[in-house]
């Protein structure tokens, strides 16, 4: 595509694509207005590293280790349940949880706690509310943890005061026995015993005080550093993002239906599109039928016989030279580049001139046969004075051999191919183009590539109402012969 075209296309589509955006912007905030609003709160707690075992069992983790732990506490069951009771909230766990978020803060001891409501006085309360259920589950634990330590000290030293008085029990009856070395000397076993006895009780008893001291002392493992305050505005909808969302939505459909438009505005369908965007004459409209039967076979179809013999009497005027040759060229494949020879090769025949009609539809073959073959290779056809050869001209210098020997077999051959390479050795050059599929653009790029035709033309193909378009199609014969030798237009 050339900067002309694309500067062109630019400014027929501006404006509607300007239109698209706007449309989409509009759409979004509608959609968005309709949206529920959700505001989103946000608190700041300080984990204390000393206290971090409250929560934690007491084991060896890493600071990175506690915040995770401490997180995971602040979204746990029994503190959402109770943060969401306190507020007034009878949401289920599951569902309450989805709008709470608490992530730690990296390279800090600080948990950003989030939590999340339709409006923005409940969302900053549930995040505050958060925090105070949480210290008080760590404090819940912190009870049972101390309790559950100063019962097992006291059960110690309940053990150890029992003991010391066995152990006094023993003493005094070996005190009560005759003296003796003996009884001596298990006096003296039992008082240090007795004596060992005492001071693990007395230890047990102060390990007893120290764990109620402690209970005393130790302080919230969790510490607001910011409290959550009522936002200004929702955190979602998003509304800025939607309407970029929707601007870009909107240019994509703007962009998706130019393409569609250009594309259809792109095919061309009458005879004075095809003469406005070529520049070059149209020598015939071939109305919309069936296929042809064969390569020499013409429906019986009156409007194309009288398209074939139009086509036939506007190129005689422009090519009067006999013998001559017509190539005849598809814009793309399928264009009906072979429908269109054979038609116009009968034609021809019925005319009375003896002609030659090169076609590679005819057969499987997909070379050109040798000179000495030509005869051999050549096929009659159920038309009068056509003759059918099967071939596939590639070559240059041997398709000039093989035509200067038609010449000599035929008035008129009719080569139905696809190189332009051919273009130097013929008389004249007729594009098909068809209606319905035929492309501007590929047929500017064909045009382009045949440029060089002594005589260059275009036939419409599979056209509608071509009885109507032919009685109103402003090239005449004597002005179709008269266009076709001038220089090649609009090829730019």
């Amino acid at each position: 595509m050339s900067s002309a075209e694309i500067s062109s296309l630019v400014r027929r589509w501006l404006w509607p694509a300007m239109l698209g955006v706007l449309l989409g912007v509009v759409a979004a905030a509608a959609i968005t207005a309709q949206l529920p609003r959700v505001y989103s709160a946000s608190t700041k707690l300080l984990v204390t590293a000393g206290d971090s075992g409250v929560l934690t069992g007491g084991g060896n983790l890493t600071a990175d280790q506690v915040l995770t732990t401490y997180a995971e506490v602040l979204k746990s069951r029994p503190v959402v349940e109770a943060t969401f009771a306190d507020v007034g909230l009878a949401l289920p766990y599951e569902t309450a949880a989805q709008n709470v978020d608490a992530a730690p803060l990296r390279g800090t001891q600080i948990i950003v706690l989030s939590a999340r409501a339709s409006d923005p006085d409940t969302a900053a309360k549930l995040a505050n509310q958060l925090v105070v259920a949480a210290v008080q589950q760590a404090r819940t634990v912190q009870a049972g943890q101390a309790a559950a330590r100063r019962a097992q000290v006291t059960d110690v030293a309940n053990q150890l005061a029992a003991e010391v008085a066995n152990r006094a029990r023993q003493l005094e009856q070996l005190r009560g026995q005759p003296g003796g070395t003996v009884n001596d000397a298990a006096q003296a076993a039992s008082q240090a015993a007795l004596a060992d006895a005492e001071q693990r009780y007395a230890a047990a008893v102060r390990s007893v005080s120290e764990q109620d001291l402690a209970a005393t002392r130790n302080g919230d493992p969790l510490s607001t550093v910011e409290p959550a305050v009522p936002p200004l505005t929702p955190s979602s909808p998003r509304l800025a993002l939607n309407l970029a969302l929707g601007g870009l939505f909107g240019l994509v459909l703007a962009v998706a239906l130019a393409t569609a438009v250009e594309l259809r505005r792109d095919r061309i369908t009458l005879p004075d599109t095809l003469r406005r965007r070529l520049g070059l004459p149209v020598f015939g409209v071939i109305p919309r039928v069936h296929a042809l039967a064969a390569a020499t076979t013409l429906v019986d179809s009156p409007a194309a016989l009288e398209a074939f013999r139009r086509l036939r009497t506007t190129l005689r005027l422009a090519v009067d030279r006999r013998p001559s040759t017509i190539l005849v060229v598809g814009a793309h494949p399928g264009a009906g580049a072979s429908t269109v020879a054979s038609g116009l090769a009968t034609a021809w025949a019925r005319a009375g001139e003896q002609v030659v009609l090169v076609s590679p539809a005819a057969s499987a073959v997909s070379h050109e046969p040798s000179l000495e073959d030509v005869h051999t290779a050549l096929q009659p056809t159920p038309v009068d004075r056509l003759r059918l050869l099967p071939a596939n001209l590639s070559s240059p210098r041997r398709t000039a051999s093989l035509l200067t020997m038609l010449h000599g077999l035929a008035e008129r051959v009719v080569v139905d191919a696809a190189s332009p390479s051919l273009v130097p050795h013929v008389e004249a050059v007729v594009l098909v183009v068809d209606a319905r599929s035929t492309r501007g653009r590929d047929t500017k790029q064909k045009a382009r590539a045949l440029a060089a035709a002594r005589v260059l033309g275009t036939v419409l193909n599979q056209a509608e109402a071509v009885s109507a378009q032919a009685a109103k199609h402003p090239t005449t014969e004597s002005s179709a012969a008269r266009a076709g030798a001038q220089p090649v237009k609009g090829l730019r």
